[in-house]
């Protein structure tokens, strides 16, 4: 069964599209507008200000939805979408959520970003996230109230950023926010200095992780509970990075590697290298990824990580969207 259907958005939304052949019934691919920032500086002075870009992705309702149900916006890493987003559409519809996976990538004309991060950036997709949210705030059988935001190592980043209120301010003409923040793995450099929405962030972690790191994520959720946030870190001991996705761990030459580095993001959008102290632009970012970065990285799935984490994500969501 093909499903067509058209969302309307003031200047937002593009258009509609049909399901894939191979998708579920319940799945309708939608496009919409968004745009390319390349910093923060971009999102910060307003997206009008950024090249434009129709991004696509795939909507699943759960069974039996009949209006007013929770939604999950799915954001895939560096490989792009792949089983790993599939997997957690098909975990999350099963307990009455519905899922956007959007892709970021094609509509760049990108297909992974594991040699070079800055084919697509990380900014880039905090804005496709908002540009989602707005979809899906509209959609008549969702939830604007109770739409949530999880993603994986870039996309992870993109989970994080997206709790920031000045990034939501600059790039959302409306109220709507997300009600969860679920990042996996994310890029731990960033030490962001800005105010952060209500909404609570859970985070999982690898212990062993040697991409992206992991003490300074655990280090900013502790600063962050002190400050009276909702922020948790759960770190699987001996698990890497990508422990849910289906491969098994294996030595990933081309990856840049960013876990030496540390970035202090200041409510301004300008970013300074929290191991230099300089200012991080045209100028210097040589030679502060020089200093901080290097090729090489271990990735791949431990079952007993994905497991429990997915058993987290769905417990949480469960007492979180009342279900």
């Amino acid at each position: 069964m093909r499903l067509l259907y058209t969302i309307a958005l003031a200047a937002t939304v593009a258009a509609c599209a049909q399901a894939g052949a191979n998708e579920s019934p319940s799945s309708t691919t939608i496009s919409f507008q968004s745009a390319s920032p390349r910093s923060p500086t971009d999102i910060l002075d307003g997206l009008a200000n950024d090249p434009p870009v129709t991004v696509s992705g795939t909507l699943d309702l759960p069974p039996g939805a009949a209006g007013g149900v929770p939604a999950m916006l799915i954001v895939h890493g560096s490989g792009g979408i792949g089983p790993r987003e599939a997997e957690y559409q098909r975990e999350l519809n099963a307990i009455g959520i519905a899922t956007l996976r959007t892709d970021s990538f094609r509509p760049r004309g990108v297909t992974t970003t594991y040699a070079d991060q800055r084919a697509v950036s990380t900014y880039s997709m905090v804005a496709d996230a908002f540009n989602a949210l707005k979809v899906l705030a509209a959609h008549p059988q969702i939830d604007p109230k109770r739409i949530g935001i999880m993603g994986f190592s870039k996309g992870g980043s993109t989970a994080y950023l997206t709790a920031f209120e000045p990034f939501r301010r600059a790039s959302i003409a409306t109220d709507n926010r997300f009600a969860v923040h679920i990042p996996f793995y994310r890029g731990c450099m960033y030490d962001v200095a800005m105010p952060r929405t209500p909404a609570p962030i859970r985070e999982f972690i690898g212990g062993a992780d040697d991409y992206t790191g992991v003490a300074l994520c655990v280090s900013y959720a502790e600063r962050q509970r002190a400050n009276g946030h909702d922020h948790e870190v759960t770190v699987y001991p001996g698990a890497q990075h990508g422990f849910n996705s289906p491969r098994e761990p294996f030595h990933c030459a081309q990856c840049i590697n960013f876990s030496a580095c540390h970035f202090k993001l200041a409510a301004d959008g300008s970013i300074i290298d929290g191991i230099t102290g300089l200012p991080y632009g045209p100028n210097t970012a040589r030679r502060i990824l020089d200093a901080c970065t290097h090729h090489g990285a271990t990735v791949g799935r431990n079952a007993g990580a994905a497991a429990q984490s997915l058993d987290a994500v769905k417990s949480y969501l469960r007492k979180t969207f009342a279900l």
